[in-house]
């Protein structure tokens, strides 16, 4: 194959702050239930703050839920290079958002024949993080609600850096890349599963077309137990 695939995560929503890293639901410091939502003027209610990245960007979920898709067929690219074809390193095969941790997770494949160094600091972890791209139809302020379409329309709480950070609506994907140093500092990488490839002739004699969808959506624990089933259903040479 010519291609290396894995799975990574893209970014997580601002809701994501009520789940913990275990998947179950999160706790103040107190001990209290997390809880959080956004207004229909998009105001934080809760007793805890949303989810930001390190740029201070905050992606509602329901946004989230509308824009994964799009990523579909982007290119996956090397530091946000996505103006010409120089930058790209590969595409983006699949996406979902995924419920239970309140993030989105894509699917990529990455040119290992024109690229072979990258794909082995992917393979081996020595570049484990991603950062997408996106174009923003407006961003909102989180302290005072000032709505800004560019630059000239921020507020000062955006600008002096004051704010919790700026809630993003209407998303509009343009490409996710490999980086050193993630805005999403959970921005890492799932699973190489290069290995599941070669048994895309088994999936798809069992009745699965989109072998690339499915693969996408393993955690590491069924990509694990599903490779270990495969080896011994169909030989591991």
């Amino acid at each position: 194959d010519d291609f290396l695939y894995f799975s990574i995560v893209f970014l997580k929503s601002a809701e994501s702050v009520l789940v913990g890293k275990d998947g179950l639901p999160a706790k103040t410091a107190s001990g209290e239930p997390a809880w959080g939502f956004f207004d229909e003027n998009w105001k934080w209610q809760g007793n805890v703050l949303p989810h930001k990245n390190n740029n201070g960007d905050i992606f509602p979920e329901s946004e989230l839920k509308k824009a994964a898709s799009k990523w579909v067929g982007m290119p996956l690219c090397r530091d946000h290079e996505s103006s010409s074809v120089e930058g790209v390193r590969g595409i983006i095969l699949d996406t979902h958002y995924d419920e239970k941790y309140k993030q989105v997770v894509g699917l990529c494949a990455l040119d290992k024949v024109n690229y072979p160094t990258l794909a082995r600091k992917v393979e081996t972890g020595i570049i484990r993080y991603g950062s997408m791209g996106t174009a923003v139809e407006r961003s909102i302020c989180s302290t005072c609600g000032n709505i800004a379409k560019v630059a000239t329309d921020y507020c000062e709480h955006v600008t002096m850096r004051t704010a919790h950070g700026e809630i993003n609506v209407g998303l509009n994907p343009i490409e996710y890349s490999l980086v050193v140093t993630p805005a999403e500092p959970e921005a890492v990488l799932l699973k190489c599963i290069a290995s599941l490839k070669k048994y895309e002739d088994d999936f798809q004699s069992a009745g699965i077309k989109n072998v690339d969808g499915v693969l996408g959506k393993l955690n590491i624990k069924q990509a694990e137990h599903l490779e270990k089933i495969m080896k011994t259903a169909c030989g591991s040479d």
